[in-house]
């Protein structure tokens, strides 16, 4: 089941690792063909920091480990 809310970290821009900041979001449905995956983990690496600095309001993160659900 998928939670109304969760937790999740989202970049506001500014210096780095600063911009980000932990906040509570709404969950949207998943679109037919989607997979929901509950991540217990995610990995920051330089990728992810030139992403952020290209767009913000975006929650960082692209390896993850967590389950399918």
């Amino acid at each position: 089941m998928i939670p109304e809310r969760y937790s999740a970290w989202i970049w506001h821009g500014g210096e780095l690792p600063h911009g980000l900041r932990q906040e509570t979001v709404t969950s949207t449905p998943p679109a037919p063909g989607d997979v929901v995956v509950r991540l217990e983990a995610i990995g920051l690496n330089p990728v992810d920091w030139k992403l952020l600095e290209i767009k913000g309001g975006d929650v960082p993160g692209v390896d993850g480990a967590g389950r399918v659900g």
